[in-house]
Formats: C-alpha cells, sequence, structure tokens
C-alpha cells in the first residue's frame, strides 16, 4: 500500500516525491475501473505517461518493484528493476524467469537506497 510507503520513508526522514500506481483492474468490482488498459503493470503505459508528464526519459534508470509484474514492466521499458524480494510478492519472483541478477535484488528499501547512492 502506498500509504505504508511513504509512512516507512516519513520515518526514515526520507521523501518520496512521486509514486503512481493504476487504479483498473479487468476482475474488479467498481464498473468505472473494471477495464483493460495500458496503464496496468506488466504493460508500459504508466511508465510512458510518468515520462510525459516529468518530461523525463525513464530508460535505463532503476525501477523498483516487488512483484513480477513490476520487474517485466520495468525490463519492457528499457528500466533497470530492482527488486525488494521480500513480503511474500518478491519471493515468488525469485522463482521466476523474469527475475533480476542477484546484485540487483534486495531485502527493503533501504538496501535499494544504498544501492543506487553508491
Amino acid at each position: 500500500d502506498h500509504r505504508d510507503l511513504h509512512l516507512s520513508l516519513r520515518r526514515q526522514r526520507q521523501m518520496c516525491i512521486r509514486d503512481s500506481y493504476c487504479p483498473h483492474h479487468e476482475e474488479g468490482i467498481i464498473p468505472k475501473y473494471k477495464i483493460c488498459c495500458d496503464c496496468r503493470k506488466p504493460k508500459t503505459g504508466l511508465i510512458k505517461k510518468i515520462e510525459v508528464n516529468l518530461r523525463v526519459n525513464l530508460k535505463g534508470k532503476y525501477f523498483i518493484g516487488d512483484k513480477e509484474s513490476d520487474i517485466i514492466a520495468g525490463n519492457d521499458h528499457g528500466c533497470i528493476p530492482l527488486l525488494i524480494q521480500t513480503g511474500g510478492y518478491g519471493e515468488r519472483v525469485l522463482n521466476s524467469k523474469h527475475c533480476p541478477p542477484p546484485k540487483h535484488c534486495f531485502d527493503n528499501l533501504l538496501e535499494v537506497s544504498d544501492f543506487i547512492i553508491r
């Protein structure tokens, strides 16, 4: 949940400038969100929308995720996926064909941050 992420970052005196998510799901229960879209990962529409809104190119940049769909979207867009391998979802990715190399797998956001700033 994004609120948990922001709370965790605040506790560590860090700040998240922007996070994004897709509210759509083909099997959802809210009719206006029950659609097939291009922003639901593993599709890359959300990443493209971020690039347009922020006027940046994210190809070759780190893309952090804990689900296989995150890793696939990052790869498909040309990003460098970093996996948070704990917490349930990430552990499943470790056994998939989409798992990043071990040097790009971490236990938490703090480890990812340390890796990025090194």
